[in-house]
């Protein structure tokens, strides 16, 4: 769906515009994500308002290599980073659903030491603040403590 609204602006900015009257058009257009609103004034490019709502990779293209290089290389660490947090995460997800099923000690201790290396090592690199990652562990051996305890 595309709305597209023209609105003139009653003063005139003879020094912008050289006497033509600026022109605002608001289009807001309506895709899976939700709406996108794009404002723009005459003669300029089409901008989108708020451009982190768009989850395209490549919302503004670099006129210079360096940028141009910059962009390539932090899409793919963006996507990086993306996969193992989720790996992070599921690995969480499936040691917590475990103690919830019910697990023998041995097999709780194997699952608790892989989260725990996937845990140091997404610390080592960044990719979670090593608080969060010593946070995360003690909530879990205290889990893994009281669900053996019963």
């Amino acid at each position: 769906m595309l709305c597209v609204r023209i609105i003139a602006q009653p003063r005139v900015i003879r020094s912008s515009f050289r006497g033509i009257s600026p022109i605002r058009l608001e289009i807001s257009a309506r895709d899976q994500y939700g709406p996108l609103p794009i404002v723009c004034r005459a003669g300029s490019q089409f901008r989108p308002a708020n451009s982190t709502s768009i989850p395209n990779d490549h919302r503004f293209m670099p006129n210079i290599a360096a940028a141009k290089k910059y962009l390539k290389q932090s899409t793919a660490r963006r996507l990086r980073n993306r996969q193992q947090r989720s790996t992070l995460r599921t690995r969480i997800k499936n040691f917590r659903s475990l103690m919830a099923a019910g697990t023998t000690q041995e097999e709780a201790d194997s699952q608790f030491a892989l989260v725990v290396k996937c845990l140091d090592q997404s610390a080592a690199k960044n990719l979670i603040h090593s608080n969060v990652a010593s946070r995360t562990k003690s909530r879990l051996a205290a889990l893994k403590k009281k669900t053996l305890a019963k």
